[in-house]
């Protein structure tokens, strides 16, 4: 089973693409990032049969493989780069993976090599990123975990002292910014 390796900052997991995988700010989303650069369903990782496809949805912001912007579905080989927003995931394949056509593992087709080429040596197996017992576990807290951006709670106090100014004055500002450093700084 082919995964994504999902790189925000300095967190990382595996996300298996065991179906459909859709990346987007909506929760629902197989792959849930709070940026608000992504489009609710902003892109599509999936396997058609053949090869995994990475596919953009009409996303604002755009879909990058590799560097360069998504304009149509594009088939991914092992450790191709796709960023949405903030987010890197890199494509892998595993062992299971053996049956795909030479150019899905990143290989030239036997029908485009020149006849006088040597044959290439098999590649080596793909060493997995996590241990399949500790994938295994990651894969149940891929299904509910968020990656939530940071200033949630900045952005609610920055309403509070905007409100506080416009509507008491200054005399309302110094009691919301002093009710507010009060719940900010640690003592």
């Amino acid at each position: 089973m082919a995964y994504l390796v999902l790189e925000i900052g300095a967190e990382r997991r595996d996300v298996p693409i065991d179906g459909p995988v859709t990346i987007g700010r909506q929760r629902d989303c197989a792959v849930f990032l709070d940026d608000h650069k992504l489009s609710r369903e902003h892109a599509r990782v999936y396997f058609d049969g053949r090869v995994y496809m990475v596919q953009d949805l009409g996303s604002k912001n755009g879909t990058f493989l590799n560097g360069q912007l998504l304009h149509a579905q594009k088939m991914l080989r092992p450790g191709d780069k796709i960023k949405v927003g903030d987010a890197i995931m890199t494509f892998a394949l595993d062992r299971r993976d053996a049956n795909l056509p030479p150019e899905a593992r990143g290989q030239q087709p036997e029908a485009s090599k020149p006849a006088t080429a040597p044959l290439p040596a098999a590649p080596a197996p793909l060493r997995p990123l996590v241990d399949a017992s500790r994938r295994d576990q990651f894969v149940a807290q891929v299904r509910s975990a968020q990656v939530e951006g940071p200033g949630a709670a900045s952005r609610f106090l920055l309403t509070l002292l905007l409100l506080a100014v416009f509507g008491a004055g200054a005399w309302g500002f110094r009691l919301v910014f002093l009710w507010a450093f009060d719940r900010v700084v640690p003592k």
